[in-house]
């Protein structure tokens, strides 16, 4: 008879309504640890699953740096000149207004028509970077600008017209987000068996530079 009432509160305890709670961590950088301060107790008899409710965030991850920064160009093929980009997140139109502007600043524009001689922009069918230059005089120095494998071109100098990068755009520093966790295991990472589990982010990431994403 204990037997059968051993199984028969075994029974009761699995058909009871699922105990459930959240645990919710906050930090303003992007690589943090957080420690539980009191441990959790669970029934020893119960099975478990933990689930990556949502993740809330903003795309400010520059992708910008004193690493990829310079445009070179020259307004008469003689003069050459640097444009440095602040670091920051930016998207292909981001990048065109900030050149433009700091060509304005330099008084290479055509002030009386209020437009530009060089001009930055994205092919969405081939997913590359086109610079167009509206001037025999004008051109850009990709070998030395440090932008050029952000925007997809090969070491070359562009002269007037219209030139599409050799390379898909590379304005993402950063692919995905990792989570993980040590109160469960049962992941895999690049084939191995993880002590803890793991939860990869990646579609986040396609939102708009400085957009919240919430996946």
């Amino acid at each position: 008879m204990e037997g059968m009432q051993q199984v028969l509160e075994d029974i009761r305890d699995l058909l009871a309504p699922k105990e459930n709670f959240s645990i919710v961590v906050t930090s303003s950088g992007t690589d943090w640890t957080t420690h539980l301060s009191l441990p959790l107790f669970l029934n020893p008899k119960r099975r478990y699953e933990l689930a990556l409710v949502n993740l809330e965030a903003y795309n400010s991850l520059p992708n910008i740096t004193e690493a990829n920064n310079h445009f070179v160009y020259s307004p008469n093929g003689t003069t050459w000149k640097t444009i440095t980009l602040p670091e920051g997140s930016y998207e292909l139109v981001q990048i065109n207004t900030e050149i433009q502007r700091q060509l304005e600043a330099n008084g290479d524009w055509k002030s009386s028509k209020n437009t530009h001689y060089i001009t930055v922009g994205a092919n969405p069918s081939t997913l590359r970077t086109f610079i167009k230059i509206d001037s025999t005089a004008y051109q850009v120095d990709m070998a030395s600008s440090t932008i050029r494998p952000t925007v997809g071109f090969n070491p070359q100098t562009l002269t007037s017209g219209y030139h599409e990068g050799e390379n898909p755009v590379n304005i993402l520093s950063v692919n995905t987000i990792l989570v993980n966790c040590d109160i469960i295991s049962g992941s895999f990472l690049s084939g191995n068996h993880a002590t803890r589990c793991l939860f990869i982010l990646s579609r986040c990431l396609t939102r708009l530079q400085g957009y919240r994403v919430t996946e």
